[in-house]
């Protein structure tokens, strides 16, 4: 293993930071960028004359002649090449469009993710030629939608235990019978990437990822009714069943057995995306409330003038600053070819949707009363925002997927260097900084401003992977099943990425700038910085003194129990 194999974020389970992954911060090149800036205008002028996020929320349903809109603008089709009738703009183009939209409406966020994040993610990762000069002009006009069919009522974070299959016929086409979950765009779609197990010819069975086109939506395939959501109500989420739909082989993405491969790869790219939505939905809220803490007298003054409010104003800014750099410096890696992005897109879905949580959750408290009616757009941001932290792979889940795949490579490390007798921590650092090709190395991203900063997340660092080595000698095996562990093990990685790009991001700032033009974003992002950092070592910390076994404890107490058990004593 050398650090060429390493995604940033695996390297900082080894204690090793690697500059040349987030330094310089990614930039657009000047002809896309200027195309970005561009449409963006066109489409912010549509957004706010159009996307009347109340209404599609009290109607339930984001109109069609709104979708009909989106393909004759070409949103629909920003990232399908141009010889496929789309835009062939990159993954940041597209991120920059999702965070305009998520400022207006989540609804219509929800049905162009549901299409383009997701749905035709794997045609153009892995359809051939004759695939997608087939379907892909129909999807960049809107005269087909996408929608991703993974989950099941018993397969949602656990897409191994699937339970619709696809059994091969004589003439080569496949049966598909079973039933697909929470499903977007479910209701109107017309093209489906869909997973079904199918037989491997050896006794067992493999996912497999398949297309349906309105041809192969007709028999044996059915909808089911619009589900009641608490939010995103403008949206279309349904079931999808299968009772004897035929596919023909044709229409199989990548290799036969090989879908769980495509599914996790299409899911990088609409986590990422969907942190790009928080950062969109996170400026509005913070706009609203800041607005709303100016105007608001009490007391005989401004409430932005009492420091609780101005806590919470401030957390909301430097929270935004860190998410908008996670997620536009992984979308950078994404459109440079990176082969493995996998743990930081991970940690931009984790970050994002919490941090924008708490945004709306700020927003409401400081808006007060008038936040929890409908005349405001508060109350539907914070409704909205719940499912974020439970779609595309729950936080829970993607906290043990971090954990996990940043530990593979310390994991071989230590079993390496434990056939030589019982190493100590620093004796397995420095095993494991050599197997990864070399020791801890600065960042390259010191800049007065955050010096004191940027070196302490080194130290952070280098915390995290005597952290790490230490849990796997602890646990062993054993390490898999320690969820509090990886949780804190996982934060701790996460809120180190969060760190870097926010010290690489205002690094490029300060050299295009100048310290003069930067003195406000110098706060934010020292903040950001400072409260990553605090997070960091607060969950290492942890790691050494903890209560996790009184958490097991109380909560065996309350599964076990059909009520609450403790009377109150009089």
């Amino acid at each position: 293993m050398t650090t060429s194999q390493l995604s940033f974020m695996k390297g900082l389970f080894f204690g090793l930071v690697q500059p040349h992954l987030v330094h310089p911060f990614p930039r657009q090149d000047e002809g896309e960028r200027e195309l970005t800036q561009a449409l963006l205008e066109t489409y912010r002028q549509f957004a706010e004359r159009e996307l009347d996020g109340g209404k599609f929320d009290r109607e339930h349903g984001v109109p069609a002649r709104i979708r009909e809109q989106l393909g004759e603008l070409g949103i629909l089709g920003l990232t399908i090449p141009e010889e496929h009738g789309g835009a062939g703009l990159g993954y940041t183009a597209y991120c920059r469009i999702m965070e305009e939209t998520n400022r207006h409406c989540g609804a219509t966020a929800v049905v162009i993710g549901g299409h383009q994040s997701i749905g035709i993610k794997a045609l153009i990762l892995h359809g051939n030629d004759r695939q997608q000069r087939e379907w892909l002009p129909k999807l960049a006009t809107g005269e087909w939608m996408a929608a991703y069919a993974l989950s099941e009522p018993q397969a949602g974070s656990d897409p191994a235990s699937m339970e619709t299959f696809a059994d091969e016929q004589a003439d080569g086409s496949y049966i598909l019978r079973g039933q697909k979950i929470w499903i977007t765009n479910g209701g109107f779609a017309n093209f489906m990437t869909v997973f079904a197990k199918t037989d491997d010819g050896a006794g067992s069975r493999k996912v497999t990822c398949f297309v349906l086109t309105p041809a192969e939506m007709t028999e044996g395939f059915r909808r089911g009714a619009e589900e009641k959501k608490l939010g995103l109500r403008g949206s279309s989420t349904t079931q999808i069943f299968f009772d004897g739909c035929r596919v023909p082989a044709k229409n199989i993405l990548g290799e036969k057995g090989r879908g769980l491969k495509v599914a996790f790869e299409v899911l990088n790219y609409g986590r990422t995306s969907l942190a790009a939505g928080c950062v969109g939905a996170s400026k509005r809220m913070l706009e609203e409330a800041a607005r709303h803490a100016r105007e608001r007298v009490q007391f005989g003054q401004s409430i932005a003038s009492f420091e609780l409010v101005q806590a919470k104003l401030a957390e909301m800014a430097s929270d935004i600053y860190a998410m908008e750099s996670i997620a536009y410096l992984t979308t950078g890696m994404a459109d440079r070819g990176d082969g493995d992005f996998s743990l930081e897109a991970a940690a931009c879905k984790v970050f994002a949707t919490e941090a924008h949580w708490r945004s709306c959750n700020h927003a409401v408290q400081i808006a007060g009363g008038i936040a929890y009616v409908e005349e405001y757009p508060f109350e539907r941001f914070l409704r909205d925002a719940r499912i974020n932290m439970i779609f595309e792979g729950t936080n829970e889940i993607l906290h043990h997927f971090i954990a996990m795949n940043g530990l593979r490579g310390p994991g071989l490390a230590l079993s390496e260097a434990a056939r030589g007798g019982a190493p100590s921590a620093e004796e397995l650092l420095e095993a494991a900084r050599r197997m990864a090709g070399g020791a801890a190395a600065g960042s390259g991203v010191v800049f007065d401003a955050v010096a004191d900063e940027t070196l302490a997340l080194e130290d952070g660092a280098r915390e995290l992977g005597r952290a790490t080595f230490e849990a796997l000698a602890a646990h062993r095996q054993a390490i898999e099943r320690a969820e509090l562990v990886q949780e804190r093990l996982a934060e701790a990685a996460m809120n180190l990425y969060v760190g870097f790009a926010c010290a690489s991001r205002l690094d490029a700032a300060l050299r295009e700038r100048g310290v003069a033009g930067c003195a406000s974003e110098v706060l934010v992002a020292r903040k950001a910085i400072r409260d990553a950092l605090g997070r960091v070592r607060e969950n290492l910390a942890l790691q050494r003194a903890n209560d996790d076994d009184l958490v097991r404890s109380a909560s065996g107490i309350m599964t076990r129990a059909d009520a609450w058990p403790f009377p109150l004593i009089p």
